[in-house]
């Protein structure tokens, strides 16, 4: 025996590797009669038994292991790697047409299906993908990811991602789903991990519209989940959750969707294991703009269902105090179907925290607004807009009118004066910015008049008042905004050199 094909690379040079692997992966290598290929210009004769080599022949005439040789023995090693028998390891694979990859498709058993894929990927084009995957295939996850990743391989080249890339990712994406007769939540998960991935990837487009998609996604998959798997659905969605901790590019409201309804499915102690295992392999730097550490509420979840599952204790160093502990907690309630539990947990939680805390809490002030939001809960969502009002360093519009929205039409008037209250008596930040807010919004023009009375510096807040007021004006209007444009006039303005 000369060598085995699973280890020829030891007996060649790195020069020889090199130009045999190009001229196995420019697919120069077709099969003669009589056990010789053609590599390249040349011919090559080989006697090999199972995946082990006996001997060889070259027209190229080198006399020890050449470029053709070590070709071929790239692409018999991929035929012994992927064929359980040897049967068909000497057969040449051109690319077929797309009609055979159909016919290969219904006699492939699933568990080849990833093979089958991997092997040609540079053989199937994208548009080829949409004709295959027309007719009946078996929902395997796998597959249907490795066929997304085909239809976005053009776009993992560390290119920069534009507008007209984005727009032709999410034509395809809909073309393909129109065209894929079968409907299944392994469909909707693997192009969920795929789009997740693909963010990783540098934009100079609007992502956002990618991150839209996703939600979209989050959507049906929230309904699928809420009516109930079925066992092929949750294995599926157990191995979405492995592989989206497996992929190059962690994004995380992803993950944070995904793994929390993965633990609540499963009871394996190998599932978790190998969940804790990758959790802890995460190289993870949390970043300024995060208001969380997101890695940290994923682990505490698998902290927490060990403990349900298993009685594993919770980390001693770990507070259970934290923001990440009462989202991870809250979560795994909701998504085991105990959402009343969940929302008195996060009241619980955000009552205990002081004046200080809570106007550090935007973010999760936000996140209480939308977890109420989503299940409907008005009186919590009610709740945590007043709060979001009266805590957070500016009043948002849109939140506040959401929450007038949510309110009784006689209840606005009085409900905006105990908040005026509350934020006086808070003694809060920007303090006049949010009462001029508050009262421009519910069109108490009068009162804002009277409180810019008050106030220097705010001749373009009644500017806007008085546009709006117009043709209506009185003495008492014409001399706040008489004084407001003096001071507008007079006020110093500094410039300082950059």
């Amino acid at each position: 025996m000369l060598f085995s094909l699973k280890e020829f690379e030891h007996f060649f040079s790195d020069a020889m590797l090199r130009k045999g692997f190009q001229l196995f992966e420019g697919g120069k290598i077709r099969l003669l009669p009589g056990k010789i290929f053609q590599v390249g210009s040349k011919q090559v004769g080989v006697d090999k038994k199972a995946d082990r080599l006996l001997s060889y022949s070259c027209t190229c005439g080198k006399s020890y292991n050449c470029e053709h040789l070590a070709a071929l023995l790239f692409y018999l090693q991929r035929d012994s790697f992927n064929s359980k028998s040897d049967k068909k390891s000497i057969e040449a694979k051109q690319p077929l047409p797309i009609d055979a990859y159909g016919l290969a498709l219904r006699e492939t058993k699933n568990k080849d299906l990833k093979n089958f894929f991997k092997n040609r990927t540079k053989e199937i084009h994208s548009a080829d993908l949409r004709k295959i995957f027309s007719s009946d295939v078996a929902d395997d996850f796998e597959l249907h990811w490795l066929r997304w990743k085909m239809c976005f391989k053009s776009y993992y080249n560390n290119r920069q991602i534009g507008d007209s890339d984005i727009d032709e990712i999410l034509k395809m994406i809909a073309h393909t789903k129109a065209h894929t007769s079968v409907k299944s939540v392994g469909i909707e998960l693997a192009l969920l991990i795929e789009l997740s991935e693909l963010l990783g990837e540098r934009f100079s487009g609007d992502e956002n519209k990618i991150r839209t998609f996703c939600k979209l996604l989050f959507a049906d998959l929230y309904q699928a989940f809420s009516k109930g798997l079925n066992e092929p659905s949750k294995s599926t969605w157990l191995r979405a959750t492995i592989n989206i901790l497996r992929t190059g590019h962690l994004y995380y409201e992803t993950l944070l969707f995904l793994l929390p309804r993965a633990l609540v499915l499963s009871r394996s102690r190998h599932f978790f294991s190998e969940l804790s295992v990758l959790l802890e392999n995460l190289n993870h730097r949390r970043k300024y703009s995060e208001p969380y550490d997101n890695l940290r509420i994923a682990k505490w979840m698998l902290h927490i269902r060990q403990n349900q599952v298993f009685k594993i204790p919770l980390p001693q160093n770990w507070e259970t105090t934290s923001v990440e502990y009462a989202i991870a907690a809250s979560e795994l309630l909701f998504c085991s179907d105990k959402g009343e539990r969940g929302f008195k947990m996060l009241e619980s939680f955000y009552n205990k925290r002081d004046s200080r805390q809570k106007r550090q809490d935007q973010y999760f002030r936000d996140h209480l607004i939308q977890k109420s939001a989503e299940y409907g809960n008005t009186k919590n969502e009610v709740f945590f807009l007043r709060e979001a009002l009266l805590f957070d360093l500016y009043i948002l519009p849109e939140k506040l009118r959401r929450y007038l929205n949510l309110l009784d039409k006689k209840q606005i008037q009085s409900e905006i004066d105990n908040i005026i209250r509350d934020i006086k008596a808070d003694r809060s930040p920007m303090l006049q910015d949010k009462i001029n807010t508050l009262l421009f919004e519910t069109g108490r023009f009068d009162d804002l008049i009277e409180e810019l009375r008050k106030q220097d510096n705010a001749f373009l807040t009644l500017h806007k008042v008085a546009l709006l007021k117009w043709p209506e004006y009185n003495e008492h209007l014409l001399n706040v905004y008489l004084k407001q444009l003096m001071d507008a006039f007079s006020t110093r303005r500094v410039f300082h050199r950059p």
